[in-house]
């Protein structure tokens, strides 16, 4: 039988069994249902494989390095104390001595309890089987600090490597409370003389992240070496080297640094010929790493800053400044961005999806200016070896109570 035809508005449409229908409100629903359930879906699986290529492909489990490291004969103590002092052999240099003012507590009032006494070095915890010498005790007697609930923070070991790979160059142990209070920023000093699981005696504990060969890798032994001194369990790290923090901060549209006057540090790499404002990555680089720059005031070259702690402030305000670029990009942005930089930084493989996304959202409107930054008070100190080092003042306890009073012990 032929079609009929009818007119619909200027054209024709046949009808019949190849008719066309209208859709009923109940089939485009589902139809729009099933479109945003496929983006949906699409965005996770491309969330996922993101976050994926951030993680480390080492393992990170710093208790069960410490039970091999403690299970370990006396004659393998021996060799990998060996290959700790050989790596560090090749790779340290001698830190500068501090200024005298540099050895305060920063932006915290005075203990009202006094000083800890100094311990005797058979006294001293967690120092199994250490080889410290009596002239030796004053080093290591605020190197410890007793241990903190694994619940009152919520502990992110950042790290930044030289360009060897095997000497931490920056580490800050960022602490987020529990309640969800802004978080606290602590610089620890590279050159901080503190007890190493490795090699079980006391060594600066930049030299951690050479690791312990067949017992933990870098992060691993320097994760032990902070909980040791801090009395806090670190949970996660973020890990990234001079090469791809330069990428980074480019990555991220850059981050402003101001220069008064012309200031000069050979070793860091930092040349700032004329008054400017910078935003580059190899900039904040140079920045980050110096500890002794000059600047030309009036006509004369003048001591900037000269200490580590100089370097860790510097250090700490880029961290902020980067923070504070994350908080005010979009999603799709801060997504697209991470992705074209994951190679240059790296996370520990315990990070799960559901806890970073709970992480963000829980400090999604965090105010930079919000965050605390203590600093460790340190001296200097020759040890009998010979080696310049920095002690801790005080312990990491009686810091960090100052800040956190649930935490004193």
């Amino acid at each position: 039988m032929p079609c009929r035809w009818e007119s619909v508005g200027q054209g024709t449409t046949p009808l019949g069994k190849h008719a066309a229908r209208r859709w009923s409100p109940r089939i485009v629903r589902r139809v729009v249902w099933i479109v945003v359930l496929g983006v949906a879906a699409f965005m996770l699986t491309l969330v996922v494989l993101l976050f994926q290529s951030f993680k480390d492909d080492e393992p990170h489990d710093p208790a069960q390095a410490r039970t091999e490291l403690q299970e370990r004969t006396p004659e393998e103590v021996g060799a990998s104390r060996e290959k700790v002092e050989e790596l560090e052999a090749t790779l340290t240099t001698e830190p500068e001595p501090l200024a005298q003012e540099e050895t305060l507590v920063e932006d915290l009032p005075e203990p009202d309890e006094p000083e800890p006494e100094v311990q005797e070095a058979e006294e001293l915890p967690g120092s199994v089987d250490s080889e410290v010498e009596a002239e030796d005790a004053i080093s290591v007697a605020n190197a410890h600090s007793p241990g903190l609930p694994d619940g009152m923070f919520d502990a992110v070991m950042l790290v930044g490597a030289d360009a060897s790979g095997y000497l931490a160059d920056t580490i800050i142990l960022a602490l987020f409370p529990e309640d969800g209070s802004a978080l606290a920023l602590i610089s620890i000093p590279r050159d901080l003389y503190l007890y190493n699981f490795c090699s079980e005696d006391y060594r600066r504990v930049n030299a951690n992240l050479g690791g312990c060969t067949g017992y933990a890798n870098g992060p691993e032994l320097l994760s032990l070496a902070i909980e040791e001194f801090t009395g806090v369990e670190v949970d996660h790290y973020v890990r990234v080297n001079f090469e791809g923090f330069v990428e980074l901060v480019d990555g991220l549209g850059g981050v402003e640094v101001c220069f008064e006057y012309p200031t000069y540090d050979e070793k860091a790499g930092l040349d700032i010929p004329e008054p400017s404002c910078r935003t580059d990555g190899a900039t904040a680089l140079a920045y980050a790493r110096s500890r002794n720059a000059s600047q030309l005031v009036d006509g004369e070259w003048q001591q900037a800053w000269s200490s580590d702690f100089s370097r860790q402030q510097h250090q700490r305000e880029l961290l902020l400044k980067l923070a504070g670029q994350l908080r005010n990009s979009s999603v799709a942005a801060l997504g697209s961005s991470l992705q074209s930089l994951s190679h240059t930084f790296r996370l520990d493989r315990g990070w799960s999806i559901a806890e970073a996304v709970e992480w963000l959202w829980r400090y999604r409107s965090l105010d930079p200016s919000q965050v605390t930054q203590l600093r460790i008070p340190v001296m200097d100190y020759r040890t009998s070896e010979g080696a310049q080092v920095l002690l801790p003042a005080q312990t990491f306890n009686s810091v960090l109570s100052r800040w956190w009073g649930p935490a004193k012990r």
